[in-house]
């Protein structure tokens, strides 16, 4: 959200769609000003944003972890393209 504020579009979107009958999908995009480096975001401690505990995708991630080693299928990514950060998982 906070990327998304500060960004030209100032778009965020959020789906949330049914596949194949057994699975949730919620997707989550915002727009960005600039590419960011996704391959650290779910690190603990880590943030793309200044003054930020970057304690959020790092939970995510954790629980997703957790569930995973308790035998549920999850998937979890991150990517961003020119102007737009995904979030997207799969329960």
């Amino acid at each position: 959200m906070h990327a998304a504020k500060q960004s030209a579009g100032k778009t965020v979107k959020v789906y949330i769609t049914n596949e194949m009958r057994e699975k949730i999908k919620i997707v989550i995009t915002n727009s960005v000003d600039a590419p960011v480096d996704t391959t650290r975001l779910c690190k603990k401690g880590v943030s793309s944003k200044e003054g930020h505990s970057g304690f959020g995708l790092y939970e995510v991630r954790s629980i997703v972890d957790q569930l995973t080693k308790e035998g549920l299928y999850i998937e979890f990514s991150i990517t961003c393209t020119d102007r737009v950060f995904t979030a997207e998982l799969l329960i």
